[in-house]
């Protein structure tokens, strides 16, 4: 089953052939206003409906930047739920058209399925488990903080609070994991929606690939490719923070490193 992960406006102009579509970007289809994970049940009902069952390979795709981390959080969730048929197509409806292949307005429906759900808790992060690793109160746990370093730093206030958690390990931004080509028009230097493994490897060379480690950004949406990354790079233990700084931020008694307000 390939999952078109972009506005249904733009599915109807020009998809993959067969893809399917959730009637909305996948983030928004695949979460609640606020953002935050679905429960499992609500997710067998979404997916099944949609025509995905527990024997179904599944791929998302992305159409560009934009919508780059609707198809990685699709991914992270289906990981999350157990499904360990979950792809993501590298480069998206871009790559899909530079290798020549046709697109149709023909919308896809499938036959529902039966999706059963078997949470795996190891790559699901609660903001209780960041407490305790700020707090020092839990050790061994790798935090990969996503977000850009204005952020990290607190100058990018987009909570209560900025700054960052204490005890982060490191902070890549998830936009200097993507390769990068040079604007014809401004000169500027602009990310391209491929995930490229050498440079994913050298921005994430540091850290213990046998620790668990946790990413996180600002809602947990950036942070699902970063998942997506450790997965690709084989690390042992990956989670993704779901509620991330929106929630972290905003809760007074909660630690922050370089705190603004």
């Amino acid at each position: 089953v390939v999952v078109d992960c972009r506005d249904l406006e733009a599915y109807l102009k020009g998809h993959i052939p067969g893809a399917i579509s959730l009637g909305k970007p996948c983030g928004a289809a695949l979460q609640d206003p606020t953002l935050r994970m679905l429960d499992a049940k609500r997710y067998e009902e979404i997916l099944g409906r949609v025509g995905i069952g527990n024997a179904s390979h599944v791929v998302f795709y992305h159409g560009d930047m934009k919508d780059l981390t609707d198809a990685t959080m699709g991914f992270w969730i289906m990981e999350y739920l157990g499904h360990d048929k979950v792809y993501l197509l590298n480069g998206g409806l871009d790559a899909w058209r530079k290798a020549g292949l046709r697109l149709s307005d023909k919308p896809e429906k499938r036959e529902p399925a039966t999706f059963k759900s078997k949470p795996v808790a190891s790559r699901f992060s609660s903001t209780d488990e960041v407490v305790k690793i700020a707090r020092g109160q839990t050790r061994g746990v790798q935090l990969i903080d996503s977000r850009t370093a204005r952020e990290y730093k607190g100058e990018d206030i987009r909570s209560v609070r900025g700054g960052h958690v204490p005890n982060t390990t490191l902070n890549v931004s998830h936009l200097d994991t993507l390769p990068k080509v040079k604007d014809p028009k401004t000169e500027k230097l602009v990310e391209l929606a491929y995930l490229d493994p050498d440079i994913a490897a050298k921005a994430f060379e540091k850290p213990d690939k046998n620790a668990r480690t946790v990413a996180y950004c600002q809602t947990g949406t950036r942070s699902t490719l970063t998942y997506l990354q450790f997965r690709l790079l084989g690390f042992k233990e990956p989670a993704n923070w779901d509620e991330s700084w929106r929630v972290y931020g905003a809760k007074l008694d909660h630690p922050v490193a370089d705190e603004q307000w």
